[in-house]
């Protein structure tokens, strides 16, 4: 028998093994939300993230969260942004060769002229921290790609 996390109202929740089926990152959210004691509105607060982009998310109305927020409330759940990707839905890939990776970011660079100085800055990243911004800014490229503001 699965256990299921129930929304009572903003910032609480309850098991209910009889709540409707949610999305497998909805229900690992609120695990580790229990798990921490933190209430929907801490977990705004420390992540910076508005409380009703929260709410969207929790209760399963955001079908295809964005990876910022997901990067957002990674640290104060205490998990890898990388496992609330996979948990979203979103193909994550091995970390790319330092070179490739080397390569891909002087590629974006074009597109984005700040992200040269970030370039340095990552040297001391690991190459799934690496591998993980990368897989940010270039979703962030494509979606300026398709449409420009």
């Amino acid at each position: 028998m699965s256990i299921r996390y129930g929304i009572l109202k903003a910032g609480e929740f309850t098991r209910d093994e009889n709540a409707m089926s949610m999305p497998p990152l909805v229900t690992f959210i609120l695990e580790r939300m229990d798990q921490q004691n933190l209430s929907q509105i801490e977990l705004s607060r420390r992540a910076r993230v508005p409380n009703s982009t929260l709410d969207r998310l929790l209760s399963g109305t955001v079908q295809e969260p964005k990876p910022s927020v997901l990067f957002k409330i990674a640290k104060p759940l205490g998990v890898s942004y990388k496992r609330l990707m996979v948990l979203s839905g979103y193909p994550i890939d091995e970390p790319d060769t330092e070179e490739n990776q080397d390569r891909r970011l002087l590629e974006l660079a074009g597109a984005f002229p700040w992200l040269t100085a970030t370039i340095e800055d990552m040297a001391h990243l690991s190459p799934e921290d690496r591998e993980a911004i990368l897989a940010y800014i270039e979703t962030i490229h494509r979606r300026n790609q398709r449409s420009p503001r």
